[in-house]
């Protein structure tokens, strides 16, 4: 039986950090608007896709090849 997807309700932060190390894409995004925007039962795979947006490796040949990732934070950057 396959793991349920992980959700923004799993994030038990105040930021959520996106980062990709082949765009060099970084930023943070405030955990309470993502979930007023798309609510805490997004799942992070979804949520992933809608930031990044148009990344050319997204579905290379049906495959997601975009290194983009999400990743918990307590306070803003830079503190």
């Amino acid at each position: 039986m396959p793991l349920p997807e992980k959700t923004l309700r799993s994030l038990k932060c105040e930021y959520v950090i996106v980062e990709c190390k082949s765009c060099r894409l970084h930023g943070e995004l405030e955990r309470k608007a993502l979930v007023t925007r798309f609510k805490a039962s997004v799942t992070l795979t979804r949520l992933r896709r809608t930031v990044v947006g148009r990344c050319e490796r997204m579905c290379v040949d049906g495959v997601d090849q975009c290194d983009a990732r999400l990743s918990a934070k307590m306070s803003p950057l830079g503190d």
